[in-house]
């Protein structure tokens, strides 16, 4: 009856909110900082940003709020209500259906994957659910082709020759492993995986929003858009070895409020079970973070714990944080193209801890007029012939490369395929991309008042005709 209540008067909380503030949730004496936050966030929308965030403190939402487009077919506006893929973030109930597997005497995290996987090869027998929840299986993270409907070939083939390294030696994050525990959920249930989350997590916590790609049971007209496909589109095709327990769950902002408070009290697990999911089980790892079972923990920035994890998958990334000794919680979830969203999470978590962000904003964008900016727009081309394209987007431009190599040089990045960013303007003639690792100058050159190419950083790239 006690947690029933408890979710009960969030549920009212958050719906009382709503009536005062309109589209967002703000309490009076935080007025402060709900101007902080918005002030920050729209820096962060002018380079691209587009999703909804939540901030709760002392077990109550302070701020919540969408921005941008939820789909941009449609012009539906991002809310509190929108659902979100949350990619790797699905780790979490991944891990915490396994430990209430183990309350309800169906298995202990010392047994052999062996006991509950078919298929495993004597190579990897010594391997535990609990090398798995860790990520210290010393499996390499590149044993990434386990797919399909069949379990036991899915496990032989993420298995592959078994562990490189001494099983809890070294952590090394792998995907495949958390789809191994989703075997195991079902071996030991007799449920599949997305049954036994909504039975035995969702439903015991109020989250009514949250499911996985590809359930029917979610609001269609209330999932985000991005990259050609929803929320609950699948993006491999079918939620089959290939994504399940390490990715695919769907939920909103209200419902990430919801598990953060189920997790202070025994609604799902007892204290037990809730002291080994927040364990650090892994070798010491840089920045003074630790790995738990789905949850990377350390510091919040008063000293007291913080657990979070965030997730990317085409067309969606987020990133939640919980701070149980405050009762306070930062989810950020994001239809867009690569954001920076831990560093917005960041951002957030600093205000909500009344510090000064410590990394880098963006910059302040500066009006330009339509002209100019049409003059800017075309394909471009690099030395070698790759292009890109800047076309007309919000008050500035946007760059999208589907070439993968140029797309490389671009951002910086050596591991994406494409590269598609905000190109703003910042002062007269000047105009910059921008991550928070650096911030990337468009030099425009013009010969009898027409654009002929572009300079950014030390390349030029010719204007297509």
């Amino acid at each position: 009856m006690r947690c029933q209540l408890r979710h009960a008067s969030l549920a009212l909380a958050l719906a009382l909110a709503v009536l005062v503030a309109g589209p967002a949730v703000v309490a009076q004496s935080k007025g402060k900082l709900v101007k902080e936050c918005d002030r920050i966030l729209q820096r962060h929308v002018a380079f691209g940003f587009r999703g909804t965030v939540l901030i709760a403190d002392r077990g109550k939402p302070v701020f919540v709020r969408g921005y941008g487009l939820a789909d941009e077919r449609s012009g539906r506006k991002n809310a509190e209500h929108t659902l979100f893929e949350v990619a790797s973030l699905t780790k979490q109930f991944t891990a915490a259906a396994i430990l209430h597997l183990e309350q309800d005497g169906k298995l202990a995290v010392t047994d052999s994957i062996a006991k509950h996987l078919p298929g495993v090869p004597k190579h990897s027998e010594a391997i535990t659910i609990h090398h798995l929840l860790a990520h210290t299986s010393g499996v390499p993270p590149t044993n990434t082709e386990g797919r399909g409907r069949n379990l036991e070939r899915a496990v032989v083939v993420y298995l592959g020759d078994g562990p490189k390294i001494p099983l809890g030696e070294k952590w090394d994050y792998w995907n495949g492993g958390y789809a191994l525990l989703a075997g195991i959920v079902e071996q030991a249930s007799g449920m599949s995986f997305a049954d036994y989350c909504r039975k035995k997590l969702f439903l015991p916590t109020g989250m009514k929003d949250s499911g996985f790609n590809g359930d029917r049971k979610l609001d269609a007209r209330r999932a985000a858009f991005f990259e050609g496909r929803t929320a609950i589109d699948h993006p491999y095709g079918a939620y089959e070895w290939q994504y399940r327990g390490m990715g695919g769950a769907v939920t909103t902002v209200g419902d990430l409020l919801r598990w953060h408070t189920a997790l202070l009290d025994d609604t799902v697990l007892g204290s037990a079970a809730r002291e080994k999911l927040f364990h650090p089980h892994a070798p010491r790892m840089a920045h003074g973070r630790d790995y738990a079972y789905g949850w990377y923990v350390g510091k919040a920035p008063d000293g007291s714990s913080m657990a979070w994890h965030g997730g990317d998958v085409r067309g969606f990334h987020c990133q939640f944080r919980r701070y149980p000794e405050r009762d306070a919680c930062v989810a950020v979830l994001a239809n867009s193209s690569g954001d920076p969203i831990a560093t917005i999470a960041a951002h957030l978590e600093s205000l909500l801890f009344g510090k000064r962000p410590r990394s880098k904003l963006p910059p302040v964008v500066a009006p330009a007029k339509k002209k100019a900016l049409k003059q800017l727009v075309g394909r471009y081309r690099a030395e070698g012939g790759a292009t890109f394209e800047l076309r007309l987007w919000s008050d500035g431009l946007w760059l999208d490369c589907d070439d993968t190599g140029l797309a490389r040089i671009l951002t910086g990045n050596p591991q994406v395929a494409k590269a598609s960013f905000a190109v703003m303007p910042i002062g007269k003639g000047e105009y910059v991309a921008w991550n928070p690792w650096r911030q990337l100058e468009f030099e425009f050159q013009t010969k009898r008042r027409k654009v002929v190419a572009v300079k950014i950083g030390n390349a030029a790239y010719s204007r297509v005709k």
